[in-house]
């Protein structure tokens, strides 16, 4: 298990989780993290699908 907002996880990557967890639409996601921070900063630039 990783933190998919660590610091040194660059948005492209996290942008490209988004996109996988969009396509696989037949799944509910939900994503935990201890930065919360960072997933506030990053969250206006994510695509987020509504399976996450």
């Amino acid at each position: 298990m990783s933190d998919l907002f660590h610091k040194e996880i660059p948005l492209s990557f996290i942008r490209q989780v988004f996109d996988i967890m969009k396509e696989a639409h037949w799944h509910t996601f939900q994503i935990l993290t201890k930065r919360a921070e960072r997933l506030s900063e990053l969250a206006s630039l994510l695509n987020w699908p509504d399976n996450v």
